[in-house]
């Protein structure tokens, strides 16, 4: 396949007396000509690297090019290192198969120019839509595989597990993981102020390119509404492979004009039943990624140290109040913000200068915060009552019953 589609591209060249260049839709080349002509920074970069740099992906996702599907020129940019050029894409029905790239200057392309490509185009796109075909099959069959494993008793779980074995490499459920992408689509000026872009559904192809661009024969995905679950096996440890699923994820989200929510890792199967657990673990992950800013957005089940304590518990007044009555009580109270003072303070192990200073607060207001709180409470935040008051604390705030309000 790729021997004819470089004959075809060199031809193409050879024909313009300019240089050719062919990517797939994750905009990795396929076939590139000789150079002929000028050359810029983001030519070498794509082909040093076997990808545009994340500057020039930006810039190409501005003007339209990962939604095109008609002939589009792009304006070049001296900020970039950019010279204009102009994509055709190469079509077969609504999938981008490839996008051939001319760069638009000495001289400029002109129509006799796209014909030309067009027609190349029409010859190339056998070559590409058998394996085009073949990975959009493949990503829906390992898909589906999934959402019925979800659902799957225990004999027919086996049998789709022997599936995902000779069908994908998913063996080693030792090194296996499922993971949560969640996207959220990014608000512009055409969209409703009043509508919620964040709940809308994301387009099936962000999955194909999610899959492209983690390049590995053990993973398979599905789209869940706006997240992606996959599931992803590698001889790695989980922290790489929360490394190479972000990398992948953040990309996918650049070419479909989407953004990263947060990206969660469960931890390993380990076996055909722990399916649903390293589900339900990466969903906390996702969860606790995005409530607290250390982990920057992305989490995996082993790095989440004192809060996996609230995996189990309701993230509500009830569930606080199974940790520690006296809490419940204490996010109660609205009129001081006493439950986000107290937090401060524990959080810091009772450093009242840096408790103070966070808050900008004097230290007497702080004293008498932190006594108002211990009458609500009913005991003193310390000894082997401050564990249970922090922890409670702690799933207040992961659950929002103590709001930024009161943080003063």
């Amino acid at each position: 396949m790729l021997n004819e589609l470089q004959r075809i591209t060199d031809q193409l060249a050879a024909s313009l007396n300019r240089a050719v260049f062919v990517d797939d839709r994750s905009f990795r080349p396929l076939a590139v000509s000789a150079q002929i002509g000028r050359v810029d920074d983001a030519r070498v970069q794509a082909l040093l690297n076997r990808s545009p740099t994340e500057q020039h992906l930006r810039y190409f996702a501005e003007y339209g090019v990962t939604a095109a599907r008609e002939v589009l020129r792009i304006p070049g940019s001296a900020d970039h290192g950019l010279l204009p050029r102009v994509m055709i894409p190469l079509m077969a029905g609504a999938h981008v198969l490839a996008r051939i790239w001319l760069i638009d200057v000495d001289p400029p392309v002109d129509e006799d120019d796209i014909a030309r490509v067009v027609d190349a185009a029409r010859e190339m796109r056998p070559h590409l839509l058998g394996h085009g075909e073949l990975t959009r099959r493949n990503v829906a069959a390992g898909g589906e595989m999934l959402r019925d494993i979800q659902r799957a008793g225990s004999n027919r779980r086996q049998a789709l597990f022997r599936q995902l074995r000779d069908d994908f490499e998913i063996d080693d459920l030792q090194h296996t993981y499922l993971s949560v992408v969640s996207y959220r689509r990014r608000r512009s000026a055409e969209v409703d102020r009043d509508a919620d872009a964040g709940d809308a559904r994301l387009e099936e192809g962000v999955v194909d390119t999610f899959i492209d661009l983690l390049d590995l024969p053990g993973a398979v995905a599905y789209l869940r509404g706006h997240d992606i679950v996959a599931l992803v096996s590698l001889d790695q440890s989980a922290a790489t492979t929360l490394e190479q699923i972000g990398a992948a994820a953040h990309r996918a989200a650049t070419l479909h004009d989407v953004a990263v929510h947060a990206i969660g890792l469960g931890g390993p199967l380990g076996s055909r039943d722990g399916f649903g657990a390293s589900l339900q673990q990466a969903e906390y992950a996702a969860n606790i990624a995005t409530r607290v800013p250390d982990f920057n957005g992305r989490a995996g089940w082993d790095d989440l140290g004192e809060y996996r304590l609230f995996f189990a518990v309701e993230w509500n007044r009830t569930g606080v109040a199974s940790i520690h009555r006296g809490v419940a009580s204490l996010i109660d109270e609205r009129r001081m913000p006493l439950a986000a003072t107290l937090l401060a303070y524990l959080e810091r192990e009772g450093d009242v200068n840096a408790t103070s200073t966070a808050l900008n607060i004097h230290r007497t207001t702080l004293y008498y915060r932190i006594e108002r709180a211990t009458v609500i409470l009913g005991q003193e935040p310390t000894g082997h009552a401050k564990f249970a008051i922090h922890a409670a604390l702690r799933l207040a705030a992961l659950a929002g019953l103590i709001t930024p309000a009161q943080q003063a």
